[in-house]
């Protein structure tokens, strides 16, 4: 799910979204390679570190949940971190009060920090989850961290998760999903 798109076919109170970017973190000095095939590899980069929340009165929905486990923080050294729940809440949205969280894809730092929106239903590609995560919660590939699959297969196995099949489809009234 790389991209969310509230098309305007149905009337704003259904669809219709304020749409937020919420900072919760910078990863200072990244190697710009590392995101942009060929690049000098001298060139490094502040990444920030963003969650998007979408509101309208009937849904606050999240594109991405973020991280913020310990192994994470240590590894890539972020400044001005704080979890992506007190990112949101500083920015008016209650953890508790997130219904849906849009996962673009499993990589740790946008699906580790799923877990701190306690009653959202989480979105994924079946594709994805199904290259990543075994039967068993155990990683199938590199590419998900191994607590994540486990995470997210606990999360499918309590009726969390929804698995989207394919490209150009609206899962939520107003966001349409494309891979």
């Amino acid at each position: 799910l790389a991209a969310c798109h509230a098309p305007n076919a149905r009337p704003a109170e259904e669809s219709g979204y304020e749409v937020s970017a919420v900072r919760y973190a910078t990863i200072p000095g990244f190697p710009a390679r590392g995101l942009i095939a060929g690049e000098d590899s001298a060139r490094r980069m502040d990444i920030a570190m963003m969650v998007w929340v979408l509101r309208n009165p009937a849904r606050t929905v999240l594109v991405d949940a973020g991280f913020y486990r310990d192994k994470f923080v240590r590894q890539w050294k972020p400044t001005g971190f704080v979890k992506p729940s007190e990112a949101v809440a500083a920015a008016g949205v209650r953890p508790e009060d997130v219904t849906d969280v849009v996962l673009s894809h499993v990589h740790w730092d946008h699906m580790d920090g799923v877990d701190l929106f306690p009653r959202a239903r989480v979105w994924l590609q079946r594709a994805e989850y199904e290259y990543y995560v075994g039967a068993d919660g155990k990683p199938l590939h590199q590419g998900i961290d191994a607590e994540d699959a486990a995470l997210l297969a606990g999360l499918r196995g309590a009726g969390r998760v929804e698995l989207v099949d394919g490209d150009g489809k609206e899962i939520l009234p107003g966001i349409t999903v494309y891979t």
